[in-house]
């Protein structure tokens, strides 16, 4: 079940060939992924009652019944969406459930060029949030919102920024305001770098995989025979005559490293993290692009 203006309650029994006497019904899921009830379903009719607070008789209720293991676009909707919605009531996942904020820089892309004038919200001045500056006038998609409280916005990227409500309108301004140019801050690690990566980065990270998996192999086997340790839980120290305590695993990882050439893996990182800072810089210039031609700028 999706959104509602009201809390939602849903409400399972069966399946109801085999249900006992004191069979109980099922209350609520488990919430599932993407903000909805999941349960386990077999084979059979069941009885499903959906419902919300005292009072909310007459309420829509949007409701999407699917396998789990079936793919849907992240950018369906379950209804219209309405014309005049509230600045709290247009948070994107209200409208478009299956949109997950980690799917990177295509997601954002699809959001802010296939998302509707009425789920955008604009800052009435410019503000700013820690070290991120957002001029006036720019489009942004609302996470949630607080009336009275703290809007935390979507910018045209998927960087949020949290501001104070009374700075955000809903209505467009007669000016819009976007970035001519971006560029992305530096990745912080290999790992993230290639958590960032794109299609045409392949080759750069098959090559700095090749490097890191050799030493790896030549790591575990030396490890393997020379620390007494290793696949093991205890700890051996020798003493020397002076009465220096040494870590004989660590003392081992030291020469495997050395040996192994753990330099040339922080070479090929860092090397790789330039490379595809590169090819990131370029995909965000397009994605800019797109988002700007998509609100006539």
């Amino acid at each position: 079940m999706r959104r509602s203006k009201t809390p939602q309650q849903v409400h399972v029994f069966g399946p109801i060939g085999e249900a006992e006497p004191n069979t109980t019904i099922r209350c609520g899921g488990d919430g599932g992924d993407r903000g909805g009830h999941a349960f386990e379903v077999f084979e059979g009719r069941y009885a499903v009652w959906i419902g919300g607070e005292t009072g909310a008789a007459g309420q829509p209720y949007h409701v999407l019944v699917r396998r789990t293991d079936v793919p849907i676009d992240p950018m369906t909707t379950l209804a219209p969406i309405p014309t005049d919605l509230a600045l709290e009531h247009r948070a994107l996942k209200n409208h478009y459930p299956y949109f997950d904020d980690d799917e990177g820089l295509p997601g954002w892309m699809a959001a802010f060029t296939q998302a509707p004038d009425q789920l955008f919200a604009y800052p009435r001045t410019a503000v700013k949030d820690h070290d991120t500056e957002v001029a006036a006038g720019e489009p942004m998609l609302v996470a949630w919102s607080q009336p009275g409280g703290k809007s935390v916005l979507y910018r045209f990227d998927g960087s949020s920024v949290s501001v104070d409500t009374k700075l955000v309108t809903t209505e467009r301004p007669a000016t819009l305001s976007l970035p001519d140019k971006f560029v992305p801050r530096p990745a912080a690690s290999v790992s993230a770098a290639i958590g960032d990566a794109g299609p045409e980065d392949q080759r750069a990270v098959d090559a700095y995989r090749k490097v890191e998996h050799r030493y790896d192999d030549c790591y575990y086997a030396y490890m393997s025979k020379h620390d007494p340790t290793w696949g093991h839980s205890g700890q051996l120290y020798k003493i020397s005559g002076s009465g220096k305590v040494t870590n004989v695993g660590d003392e081992v990882s030291r020469r495997a490293s050395s040996k192994c050439g753990a330099s040339k893996v922080d070479a090929a990182g860092v090397k790789l993290i330039k490379a595809l800072s590169k090819t990131r810089a370029a995909r965000y210039a397009a994605h800019l692009a797109a988002v700007r031609a998509r609100f006539g700028l």
